[in-house]
């Protein structure tokens, strides 16, 4: 699953301008390029403002991650984007659904948007729910899992490779 993940976010270069609003007042912001924006000071500043939902949800399948049940990846910040340290996911599985048992060599941090799982790693399982936020360290076999009835979304962030 990790290899599949960073090899779709190096080929991500969406450059196609779309317009958001934004509670804030920024009315015109792009979603998918990098775009200047006056801050409050006057300074231009680099920024992305969007929301979640209208990013188009990616099966895991379909972008070779095997052996994971009901998991939808949101793609939501990543290096076409201009940020260049790390990306940032939403990953959505179903009732039911789980990311497939894996390990990578960087860390990965989570924070639990919504719904009910588990977490297995070498130490058990752990319950998650909305408001829990994870660690995972480097080459840290792990697995999520849906227990409730709902989707259960998690915020993942992921540091670009260094080619």
């Amino acid at each position: 699953m990790a290899k599949e993940i960073r090899d779709f976010i190096r080929q991500i270069s969406l450059t196609d301008p779309l317009w958001v609003d934004s509670p804030y007042g920024l009315n015109e912001l792009s979603r998918m390029s990098r775009d200047k924006v006056k801050h409050g000071t006057g300074e231009e500043v680099l920024v992305k403002i969007a929301n979640c939902k209208d990013i188009e949800p990616l099966r895991a399948e379909d972008i070779g991650i095997t052996g994971a049940n009901d998991l939808l990846f949101r793609f939501l910040i990543h290096r076409g984007d201009g940020a260049p340290n790390f990306s940032m996911m939403l990953l959505e599985l179903a009732p039911g659904g789980n990311t497939p048992q894996h390990s990578h060599g960087w860390e990965e941090e989570i924070f639990v948007k919504s719904g009910k799982g588990e977490i297995e790693t070498a130490g058990g399982r752990n319950s998650l729910g909305p408001g829990d936020f994870l660690y995972i360290g480097p080459d840290e076999k792990h697995q999520f899992l849906n227990t409730g009835d709902e989707s259960l979304e998690m915020i993942c962030l992921v540091p670009h490779s260094s080619d």
